[in-house]
């Protein structure tokens, strides 16, 4: 069987990436799509609850430091365990389905590229995403360390509930949007190892074919 490849689909597989592009690419994930409203809803209202509980106890920062702390764990595991398994699913890629994940192509910002390119950049910006979540835990968690548990930035009560709030919302926010864009590549990686299968199978009835 002959193999097709569009020459340009490739060469944009050879262009330079910076990791700061890398991670412009992946905050825009961040920013709410009409596509997608009713996640965004979910989001929203699953980041606020837990955002207006903390901000008007009177345990605001012990009880903010442990949810970063326990935020920090789950995305330094899932970390690793996202990267083992790209590596594994890496590892697999043969000759055959090599050809075909390039051979097919979708459209990602108004440009085609291959199912390859699309999975690779899928990988990176959830990655960053998750690099990013942890730094901000670290930085959180240096200040909390920091602060005493009665802690107040203002002397009125309702400007520490709303800053305190705020800020914790877009935490959360972020948080709840990596479990998402991990819950995705989690379902594209499942679609691969299908699709790993099948070429393998057709590879072996190939195989059959010529004995």
């Amino acid at each position: 069987m002959k193999h097709e490849i569009q020459i340009d689909i490739i060469e944009k597989m050879f262009q330079t990436v910076s990791s700061n592009d890398i991670l412009r690419s992946a905050i825009k994930v961040l920013i709410p799509k009409r596509k997608q409203k009713k996640v965004y809803i979910i989001v929203f209202v699953l980041s606020i609850i837990p955002s207006y509980m903390i901000s008007v106890s009177q345990d605001t920062v012990p009880i903010f430091r442990n949810c970063v702390q326990i935020v920090n764990d789950v995305c330094l595991a899932l970390f690793g365990i996202i990267f083992t398994g790209y590596a594994l699913f890496q590892a697999l890629i043969g000759k055959e389905m090599l050809i075909r994940m390039i051979q097919s192509t979708v459209i990602k910002d108004k440009e085609e590229i291959s199912k390859l390119q699309e999975t690779n950049e899928n990988f990176a910006e959830t990655m960053m995403l998750e690099f990013l979540c942890i730094v901000i835990s670290l930085l959180l968690l240096l200040i909390l360390n920091s602060l005493p548990d009665d802690y107040c930035m203002f002397q009125k009560l309702y400007l520490n509930n709303i800053i305190a709030g705020l800020g914790m919302y877009i935490y959360f926010y972020l948080f709840f949007i990596v479990l998402l864009e991990i819950k995705s590549f989690i379902f594209n990686i499942v679609q691969l190892f299908n699709f790993h299968a099948g070429t393998r199978i057709m590879e072996i009835m190939k195989e059959n074919r010529n004995e």
